[in-house]
């Protein structure tokens, strides 16, 4: 008698939903419409169903915007349209390409290899698994007097509080080797322009010179608002294992702190992503990167441009968007809320052509050009150097004034070489050596 062979293509419910588990625990399960593309592609199929298991599935996890596969396995066992998929059936016969998808625990982008802790402290130069548990010590212990940060509270000019938390350098130097080796294997929308080589101010306020209508929007609290569920699933949606993701996102996020209610202190309550680890920028622009794609897409149905720098949403385009901004405003605002980040609406603008158009502090009503003030301001500073001490100006108390008053001057004369030239002639009218 033949001996029977199992057929590879057939699937249990549980191994279908451990293995989708698996799949979906790496995916950010914050928005509906992501949840639906992420199991669209795994599973090849725009069905009903599919669309359904994406809505019920957001809505179960989207708070957190997460969850490991065993909850997400128990949790699918239970869904009627997985019961409805199999059509009460024991098993059902897949794809190729779906089996592929399910199975494949590949890097999905050009990331290190990371196995285990051990391998952990290899990439990133920790001493021992002692130290790596020490850096981690305050994600995992609430009460220990151990701290990584250093905090300052700033206080911004139309209210409210900011604060910068520098990672003590032990951690500091960790981020940096994670920045160098991990970090650069994820990739950015082409519309990001802050905090990468080759992009600048200039580069993001180029496409929006001479259109009839420039539209800014802000982000609120930009990286307060990516909490420590978004980096792990970033990491998880690199390929990596959840253990080691979730490392990774301990090592450059900042633990809740419990012990300082103060109204300036309440965005601390929560862990999320420090402004002022070497980290944070990079990881901010990768985890905006579904929020940059639909929002290019949306402008790009009407016409319009759109950058992003930092948390400044620029939009711009002809008299066709100009008849619309305000809808387009609104549907902007929406992606960016479903997205899992906040709009400071009190800082929206709209900028048209008969008054000036200034975004990033440089003005693109016809070319790139440095703002009148701005200019007006460097001017008369320099000029007070000049006439009365360069001392009597650092008010700010640089390190190195001297080099601050230059690199501003270099940026002037990036935008406009004649005023610049103008501005290095009252530089070199200083008299450094008093």
């Amino acid at each position: 008698m033949a001996e029977k062979t199992l057929d590879p293509a057939l699937v249990s419910r549980r191994q279908f939903c451990r293995q989708l588990a698996g799949c979906m625990s790496r995916c950010w399960l914050g928005n509906d419409a992501h949840v639906r593309e992420r199991l669209e592609q795994v599973l090849d199929c725009q069905a009903t169903w599919v669309a359904e298991l994406a809505k019920s599935l957001s809505a179960s996890f989207s708070e957190i915007g997460y969850a490991n596969r065993f909850a997400l396995e128990s949790w699918l066992r239970k869904q009627p349209t997985i019961k409805l998929f199999f059509k009460g059936k024991k098993s059902r016969r897949l794809t190729d390409e779906v089996q592929r998808a399910l199975a494949s625990r590949n890097h999905r982008w050009p990331v290190p290899p990371l196995d285990s802790d051990d391998d952990l402290c290899r990439l990133l130069e920790i001493a021992s698994l002692r130290e790596l548990q020490w850096l981690v010590l305050p994600h995992v212990r609430r009460n220990t007097a151990v701290d990584h940060y250093k905090r300052t509270c700033l206080k911004k000019k139309l209210g409210g509080y900011r604060w910068i938390e520098e990672p003590r350098p032990k951690l500091k130097a960790v981020q940096r080797r994670m920045l160098e080796s991990v970090l650069p294997g994820i990739p950015l929308h082409s519309a990001a322009h802050a905090y990468r080589t080759g992009c600048s101010v200039q580069s993001c306020a180029e496409p929006h010179v001479g259109q009839r209508v420039v539209l800014k929007l802000d982000l609120r609290d930009y990286f307060g608002t990516i909490s420590i569920f978004r980096v792990k699933a970033l990491f998880a949606n690199a390929g990596y294992s959840w253990p080691i993701a979730l490392r990774l996102a301990q090592l450059c996020t900042a633990p809740a702190r419990m012990d300082d209610l103060r109204d300036e202190a309440r965005s601390l309550t929560r862990t999320r992503l420090p402004q002022g680890a070497p980290t944070s920028p990079s990881i901010a622009n990768a985890v905006a990167y579904r929020m940059d794609r639909r929002l290019a897409g949306l402008a790009a149905s009407v016409g319009a441009s759109y950058t992003r720098y930092a948390d400044d949403l620029i939009f711009s385009g002809d008299d066709n968007f100009a008849a619309r901004v305000d809808r387009f405003a609104t549907s902007a605002a929406a992606i960016v809320i479903e997205e899992g980040f906040a709009i400071q609406f009190r800082k929206t603008r709209k900028l048209f052509h008969g008054a000036e158009q200034r975004i990033l502090g440089v003005t693109v009503n016809e070319k790139l050009n440095l703002n009148r003030r701005a200019f007006e301001g460097l001017k008369a500073e320099l000029h007070n150097c000049a006439r009365r001490g360069w001392r009597t100006q650092n008010r700010t108390e640089h390190a190195d004034y001297r080099a601050h008053l230059r690199g501003r001057i270099a940026y002037a004369q990036s935008l406009n070489p004649t005023r610049g030239a103008k501005l290095l002639q009252l530089f070199e009218q200083v008299k450094w050596n008093e």
